[in-house]
Order: C-alpha cells, then sequence, then structure tokens
C-alpha cells in the first residue's frame, strides 16, 4: 500500500540532495515510485478507489468502442488476426466489454488481448474480469512495444483516461522571462515554487506560446513519446487508436490544470502524494502532432457526447431499457447520462482517433472523415 508521509520524506530527501523536482519529477514518483506509487500500490477505480472511469459507469461505453473497432476490421477486409492493447485497463470493465461486443459482431473472439498495467492489485481483478481471454500482460508500455515488434499484427490501441495521469511541465511567462513551477519542502510540507528556465527551453516556449505574460502553460514530453512510440508501431504494423481523456486541442485554454483527487474528493496535489491519483488537461493537438509525425492520420478531437451519439449511444441504450423494470430503466438512464450530458463527462473528456494510412477512418467521427496535419 503506497504511504504519503514515506513518499513525501522520500521526496524531502531528493530536495536536500539535489534541489527543488520539477512538476514531472514529482507526479512521476507520486504516480510510479515501486513502493509508494499511486498506481503502484492503489486500487483507484470504483468504490473502494478515487475516481470512477466511464467503463465502470455504463456497459454501454465499452460496447460501443468495441464495435467500433470491429467495424473498422470489417472494412478492412476483416480476415487479418487482431490485436488488442488497453493502456492502464483498470479492472479490466473496458475490455471486458469491447470483448463480448466484438464477439457478438464477429461470431469470434479476438486473437490476442495486451494489457500494459503496472498495479499489481488490478492485474489481479482483470485476470478475475478476463478469465478465459488470451490475455497477455506487460507492466510497461515498452515491454508491450518489444513484444509487439516480434509478432507484427493488426492493432487496435485504447486509451482511456490514461494520458492525463503521464507527467507535466509547467512554466510562466513574466515580462518575456520564463520560470518552471517545480516542488520543495518547508519543514514537512511540500510547497511550491519556481525558478527561471535556461535559456535554450526559453527560447522553445516563447517559439510555443509567444512570450506574452502567462500565468501557466503546460507540456508534456513524456506524454508525446508516448504517443511517438504507439504511432509508430501502428504505422508499422497498421491498426488504429482511440485517445478518450479530458482536454482540449488548445493548450492555452488549460491554465493550471494539476488536480488531484483523493478518497474521491478533490484535493492539493501537494498534500497526499502516493495516495490521491493526480492527472491534468490532455494536450490533444500536442499528440495528434506526433502520430501525424509518425505517418498516421487523424479524426477529432470530438466530444465524447458527439462520438457515443455517431455510435449509436441512444438506440444502445433503449435497448438495454426494453422490457426492464422502470427503476432498472432509469438506472441505465442515469448511467448514459453520466457519459454524455454536457455537466458531467459529454464535453469536458474528448475523443480521437487515429489509424494508419492504408486504413479506412474510424466510426464515431463526422466528416470531414480524415484531417492533415499542417505542414
Amino acid at each position: 500500500m503506497a504511504d504519503a508521509n514515506a513518499l513525501r520524506t522520500l521526496i524531502g530527501n531528493l530536495v536536500a540532495a539535489r534541489g527543488a523536482l520539477s512538476v514531472a519529477e514529482f507526479m512521476q514518483l507520486a504516480a510510479q515510485h515501486p513502493d509508494h506509487g499511486y498506481y503502484r500500490a492503489m486500487p483507484a477505480i470504483g468504490a473502494p478507489g478515487d475516481f470512477i472511469t466511464a467503463p465502470e459507469i455504463s456497459q454501454i461505453f465499452g460496447e460501443l468502442l468495441g464495435l467500433c473497432c470491429c467495424q473498422h476490421w470489417y472494412e478492412t477486409g476483416g480476415g487479418a488476426p487482431v490485436r488488442l492493447v488497453e493502456l492502464g485497463p483498470g479492472r479490466g470493465t473496458l475490455m471486458a466489454d469491447m470483448l463480448r461486443a466484438w464477439g457478438q459482431a464477429a461470431g469470434h473472439a479476438v486473437a490476442n488481448v495486451h494489457l500494459i498495467e503496472s498495479n499489481a492489485v488490478l492485474r489481479s481483478a482483470q485476470a478475475d474480469r478476463l478469465a478465459g481471454q488470451p490475455v497477455t500482460w506487460h507492466e510497461t508500455l515498452s515491454g508491450w512495444l518489444d513484444a509487439a515488434a516480434a509478432e507484427p499484427m493488426l492493432t487496435y490501441v485504447i486509451a482511456n483516461e490514461f494520458f492525463d495521469a503521464l507527467p507535466i511541465q509547467q512554466f510562466t511567462a513574466t515580462d518575456g522571462v520564463w520560470y518552471e513551477r517545480g516542488v520543495t519542502i518547508q519543514g514537512e510540507a511540500l510547497v511550491w515554487t519556481q525558478s527561471k528556465v535556461p535559456d535554450v527551453m526559453a527560447a522553445r516556449l516563447t517559439a510555443r506560446f509567444g512570450s506574452d505574460n502567462l500565468a501557466c502553460v503546460e507540456v508534456a514530453p513524456a506524454r508525446e513519446q508516448v504517443m511517438a512510440d504507439l504511432a509508430a508501431r501502428l504505422a508499422a504494423d497498421g491498426g488504429a487508436a482511440l485517445i478518450i481523456d479530458y482536454g482540449d486541442a488548445d493548450p492555452l485554454a488549460f491554465g493550471n490544470s494539476l488536480q488531484a483527487l483523493h478518497k474521491q474528493t478533490k484535493s492539493d496535489p501537494l498534500a497526499h502524494p502516493g495516495t490521491s491519483d493526480i492527472t491534468s488537461h490532455v494536450d490533444f493537438g500536442a499528440l495528434r502532432d506526433r502520430a501525424c509525425a509518425a505517418g498516421l492520420r487523424y479524426q477529432g478531437p470530438v466530444t465524447q457526447a458527439a462520438f457515443l451519439d455517431q455510435l449509436g449511444g441512444r438506440q444502445r441504450l433503449q435497448a438495454l431499457q426494453a422490457n426492464k423494470p422502470p427503476a432498472v430503466a432509469a438506472d441505465l438512464g442515469s448511467a448514459f447520462e453520466r457519459l454524455v450530458a454536457p455537466g458531467a463527462m459529454g464535453t469536458l473528456f474528448k475523443v480521437l482517433g487515429l489509424t494508419s494510412a492504408n486504413l479506412p477512418p474510424l466510426a464515431g467521427f463526422a466528416a470531414p472523415v480524415f484531417e492533415v496535419c499542417d505542414g
């Protein structure tokens, strides 16, 4: 079990030895420290955890993603063996719903399922939920990439609320001078600090965001590298990816988006390191650009509400509600509304579709079906 006090002490020792940590270094330790990282030990999802994801709210979410991928596979010819890959698969609910929908639509099971998961507690839950399925687990993305390179295959990648937990850096600009936000310690408390950035980094930030006074901008090299690695694999093997997360294509729309959930309540990101879920908005524009650089084509991002509507979410809801007792039908409807309502997840969450250049577009996105990256 992660220990916030132990992690706070470790961070204090690091600060004493080498100075303040960047926000990215702090997030990495809080999330993935081998002994005290949140995603290594905490249950995270559902009633015992800190947040509830879309597939835990309604089965319709996973079913529609499974049908989206299955339809795309049919449109490629439907004969090639398929590999389904999920990054951060939670308790296995999304993949179970996808596989059920795929099996019903295609009449047979998927050949290979790969789950990238570092949390031993969640791996056990996934094994229970997906018992009998052809699942291979990988603790790291690089582990799966190595295995995939040895066995090229048409691949569908799902990343639902995965990128938001990867580390970011935060910067401010005052009178043309750039500073990086960091974490230090005062007494026993973690506190924010800032330091002037080197000239080379300042020039890069100015080129990207301008030199006006900016209260906070966020960049995420770790996220962009993950996308670059995924895109390279998809470009080589053929396939598609669906990236679902909260964020936008314009990073200047975020401001300071760093947030934490502790026991299902919003919290100071510095208050409970290792025992709170620390995330930030995803810059879909940066992910899109890295995918395009590898030769992929993109669709969206569109809102989660629009995506599920295009895939027939309302029709699926009506089918599930048919012949159900009124109370059950009402619960099904309320759950689906959480996915699509503007005040809930419907507009905050976005969906980005990516496909290798020789394949058709994905369902769920309004025309034009493909967009071309600038330059």
